[in-house]
């Protein structure tokens, strides 16, 4: 104990000049910790309300940044977000990774297979937070990256086909391409330490980049595009400046 009691006083000096040599920096360092809730798309990509489906669409999402004032009723914040991911169990033609949004494949004669998708999205974004009193509000863009796969375990091309199912993979092949994003939303200060922010981003990718498509089982690979699984993510965060 007496041990314990001579290292903190030790430290003492150290951690007081380190927290004097924080404030004399042009700005102050920020973490972030919450929930983020990921969209899902309508019926008809990547699954088909008549056929079960579950969505785990909330994860915890973390990040960092700096922040620094604009003048005496705003700030700037530069904050990298991992959002969490998100995955999919559904149902839907067995054709969609060429052909999305078709809402039943009885009606034209295609089978079902199960798709299981994960996405995972993470980037940088820059905000301007202008405040009146103790709220404020967020607007910026930034940039991210997604990873995006899907996986089928029971590809089949026919209702009627009696071959045996074939697993078959789509993964994203974008070159770790980053893609620009919006950001708008809304805060309360709670002292001069916390924050809460409720702030919407998005996240949408149309076609956007190319879809290694391959049977885990086979030789059959063809190019294709994709779209996202989500379009926006909601966060709510707890955010602490240093």
């Amino acid at each position: 104990m007496k041990r314990l009691l001579a290292t903190l006083l030790l430290a003492l000096p150290f951690a007081s000049a380190s927290a004097s040599g924080l404030q004399n920096l042009p700005f102050r360092f920020e973490v972030s910790g919450g929930l983020t809730l990921q969209g899902a798309p309508p019926s008809g990509t990547w699954w088909e309300d008549q056929y079960s489906h579950k969505f785990n669409l909330i994860s915890p999402n973390w990040g960092f940044g700096i922040t620094g004032k604009v003048n005496s009723w705003s700030t700037w914040h530069l904050d990298y977000q991992d959002l969490g991911a998100a995955s999919t169990h559904g149902m839907a033609c067995s054709s969609q990774a060429q052909s999305s949004n078709i809402d039943d494949c009885a009606k034209i004669g295609m089978a079902t297979s199960h798709w299981n998708g994960y996405q995972h999205p993470h980037g940088v974004w820059a905000t301007w937070e202008p405040s009146y009193k103790r709220v404020f509000m967020q607007l910026g863009a930034g940039y991210y990256q997604d990873r995006f796969s899907m996986y089928i375990p029971d590809f089949q091309w026919s209702p009627n086909n009696t071959a045996p199912f074939r697993t078959f993979n789509a993964e994203v092949d974008d070159e770790h391409k980053w893609h620009a994003s919006y950001i708008i939303g809304v805060g309360l200060h709670l002292n001069k330490h916390f924050d809460v922010v409720l702030n919407n981003r998005g996240i949408h990718e149309a076609n956007a980049n190319q879809c290694q498509c391959a049977f885990v089982n086979g030789t059959n690979h063809w190019p294709g595009q994709y779209e996202s699984f989500s379009h926006s993510a909601w966060a709510l965060s707890l955010r602490y400046a240093f």
